[in-house]
């Protein structure tokens, strides 16, 4: 038998792969296995159907993908106290447990992804023995992990997909990175930090001469400021993990083209955008790194504002956020005198306006979870959510446990920024909105099941993070236009209803040319 080709016989003999340091117990399966080593970068492999989207993530996140398992054998009923003992530990019927050795100076995790293509990740233990009681493969450290298995719901579908392709097997993967450890005391966010500062290099103002220029990849830094001072502009503000380039894309397709083109002609070719990182500093960072833009070009400057998600927050920080709070988070920092931004109207498109239950510190290896799932159903959301983020913050996961991570407390909905923003109904005018309430069916309703969910009829679900509350798979429905702040008016509210619309696809949508109504120039 090939080292790379073992059996799977349905008891609790150790399985040993020698060469590639693992040791696996599957007391319940019955078929065959394959062990595919490294994974090189731009390589696709046929074996576990896996894209190039995944290879793009992991380069994005420093990370390495060491050791892959394709199981082919059908994950058994549970049995009542049957359990088999390894390493000292209990393995269930339906269950496995992997021994993988490991350095000190690496941090670890496992990827499992079942048949119908269902994502779920997996953190270790740390011994010094492995499951036949030895030292395994003269490595001092190993990583236990024990995985319970799925009986995979919904059907899986061939071609393309978000990170893993589907092949009706079992897939576990073990990605690798560097231990990064803390220099502040704000132990696990340096993943992400790492990956913002590789994958969202260019920080800033941007703009372009059409919208086609705006969105580019790589952004040209704006310079035009005598064109924009004392006139009003229009600006970008994208989402968590996201880019201009990734949260706006649907505004260059065929169908909503003229949209973008009609809002230039009404900014008279005044159009902006702001990237700038979303996960590992705060809102308040953000509203500093805009206002030190103009630093240099002082004077009085008005804006519209499209935002998306999390940039809805960014936008009402820039006037609403009280300068004792900023002074607070930023070591003193206040907005420059001469700088006189003031912002009129916003349209918020999935804005955690009233918070997420995503971002609370507890739900973050869930929502990591749901997030792998929705970029694996809906490839297209990795323009918005980025594969890399999403790994980086897993990596975050395995060296902290729950890692702190700035952007995303500040989306919790009791975060102190979401109470400290002074917005109120005053605003309301100025203020329109789109939202979705997303009715979960298909791959992605047996994914967010699978994950901690409770069907309770026919078209209604209660979902582990948000409960009964409505939502768009990212941000509850009614608190983009219904908060502490303020209440819309029905007239300045899109409302979207079904499983078209969810939380990146919404600027795809026909009814996104509403943008026109509510934004004159």
């Amino acid at each position: 038998m090939s080292s790379n080709i073992f059996d799977l016989k349905e008891n609790p003999t150790p399985i040993e792969l020698r060469e590639a340091g693992i040791v696996l117990i599957a007391p319940g399966l019955r078929g065959r296995g394959s062990y595919a080593g490294k994974r090189e970068t731009g390589q696709t492999r046929a074996l576990s159907g896996e894209r190039d989207a995944l290879d793009k993530a992991i380069a994005e996140a420093g990370l390495e993908d060491r050791h892959t398992l394709i199981l082919e054998a059908p994950t058994p009923e549970p049995q009542l106290g049957s359990t088999t003992r390894a390493g000292g530990q209990a393995v269930a019927h339906d269950a496995i447990q992997l021994q993988v050795a490991g350095r000190p100076d690496e941090v670890q995790f496992a990827i499992y992804t079942d048949e119908a293509g269902t994502i779920s990740f997996h953190y270790p233990q740390k011994t010094a023995a492995d499951a036949t009681g030895t030292r395994a493969f003269g490595s001092p450290l190993q990583y236990r992990y024990q995985i319970p298995l799925r009986k995979a719901r919904g059907e899986g579908t061939e071609g393309s997909r978000g990170l893993l392709g589907f092949i009706g097997s079992k897939i576990v993967k073990i990605v690798v990175g560097k231990l990064l450890g803390t220099q502040t005391g704000k132990l696990g966010h340096w993943a992400i930090q790492k990956w913002e500062n590789s994958a969202r290099a260019f920080q800033g103002l941007h703009g372009g001469a059409d919208f086609s220029s705006l969105m580019q990849a790589e952004p040209q830094p704006f310079g035009a400021w005598d064109s924009i001072r004392g006139k009003k502009a229009l600006l970008f503000v994208h989402g968590t993990s996201s880019s201009t380039a990734g949260a706006f894309a649907g505004l260059l397709e065929a169908g909503n083209r003229d949209v973008a083109d009609t809002l230039y002609q009404r900014y008279g070719g005044r159009v902006l955008a702001f990237n700038h990182h979303t996960m590992s500093i705060g809102v308040a960072d953000n509203v500093r790194q805009f206002y030190e833009a103009f630093q240099q070009h002082p004077g009085e400057y008005t804006f519209d504002i499209i935002c998306h998600s999390r940039g809805g927050l960014v936008s009402r920080a820039f006037t609403r956020l009280p300068d004792a709070f900023l002074a607070q988070r930023l070591d003193g920092w206040q907005r420059p005198a001469a700088v006189k931004i003031r912002i009129d109207r916003i349209v918020f498109v999935a804005t955690p306006n009233g918070g997420t239950d995503l971002a609370r510190p507890g739900n973050i290896p869930q929502a990591l979870e749901r997030l792998a799932n929705y970029v694996n159903i809906f490839p297209d959301s990795l323009l918005t959510i980025g594969g890399g983020m999403l790994l980086s913050l897993a990596a975050g996961i395995a060296e902290a446990g729950l890692p702190y991570v700035p952007g995303l407390d500040d989306q919790q909905p009791d975060s102190e920024l979401v109470k400290a923003l002074t917005d109120s109904q005053a605003e309301a005018p100025r203020y329109f909105a789109f939202q979705a309430n997303y009715e979960v069916s298909g791959k992605l309703r047996e994914a967010i099941k699978a994950s901690g969910t409770v069907l309770t009829g026919a078209n209604r679900f209660v979902d582990g993070l948000f409960g009964e509350s409505p939502n768009d798979l990212v941000v509850p429905t009614t608190g983009v236009a219904d908060n502490r702040h303020f209440r819309l008016p029905e007239t300045q509210v899109v409302k979207f209803q079904g499983d078209k619309v969810h939380h990146t696809n919404f600027f795809f949508q026909p009814d996104i040319r509403r943008l026109l109504d509510f934004l004159p120039g």
